[in-house]
């Protein structure tokens, strides 16, 4: 029997909402996530997704859904800086609104709202805060700031040494953020990770930020666009 569908309205119409807001990450089997994303071409994607365990709640019912290869690695494919890795995932995966439903004891589905596939969502998406100094000497502090990097319990976004490695670098994957070590307290802290890109202007455009806590993950896409107007 066919699943019901929905007929979605395109990204641009809801996509602004997931701007900057932690996607928590969810895994499907692989077969079932390419099914997905055929459909969403189609425009008409099912209204829910069988899911996978680990399963964590998003207080903003958002959600980016990779396949449960890419699921496990996903963080070491920030910390290693593989960008190949990185594009096959924003390939293969979907991000969306919806909640997790209970199927039985052990089994949660995905209730789709709103579903499209990362990299068209990516294209469409703007950044969600400018970020604009004439001192480069603020833009650790500034950037940590921002509410919507207040993800975790004690991790930040930002160091020196991750700021440094985005200001040099056209294209920057890796460790944004790592526990201070005049700072004990926070050793056993999970650290940050950006994926960064040096944009036409000489602007910093963060793409994605991976916040890590435990065995939950949250990734921000587009969170924020960094201008330094150097006097």
């Amino acid at each position: 029997m066919p699943l019901e569908t929905l007929n979605l309205p395109p990204a641009e119409k809801w996509v602004e909402q997931i701007e900057g807001v932690p996607l928590v990450l969810l895994q499907a089997e692989k077969e079932e996530l390419a099914r997905l994303r055929r459909s969403i071409e189609k425009g008409q994607p099912p209204s829910y997704l069988p899911v996978l365990p680990p399963y964590h709640l998003s207080d903003e019912d958002a959600y980016i859904l990779l396949p449960e290869d890419l699921a496990v690695d996903f963080r070491s494919i920030f910390e290693d800086g593989d960008l190949d890795l990185l594009k096959e995932a924003m390939e293969e995966s979907v991000v969306a609104l919806g909640t997790l439903e209970r199927v039985k004891r052990g089994e949660m589905r995905f209730v789709i709202e709103e579903a499209a596939k990362t990299q068209e969502a990516l294209r469409q998406m703007r950044y969600a805060k400018v970020v604009e100094l004439d001192d480069v000497s603020m833009a650790v502090q500034t950037l940590n700031e921002l509410p919507l990097f207040h993800n975790t319990v004690a991790s930040a976004f930002v160091d020196e040494e991750g700021l440094a490695d985005m200001l040099q670098s056209s294209e920057y994957l890796g460790t944004s953020w790592r526990p201070p070590p005049e700072r004990p307290e926070l050793a056993g802290v999970d650290p940050t990770f950006a994926w960064t890109k040096r944009l036409k202007d000489g602007s910093i455009g963060i793409e994605a930020a991976l916040f890590c806590e435990y065995e939950e993950m949250a990734l921000l896409l587009r969170p924020a666009i960094l201008q330094i107007h150097m006097a």
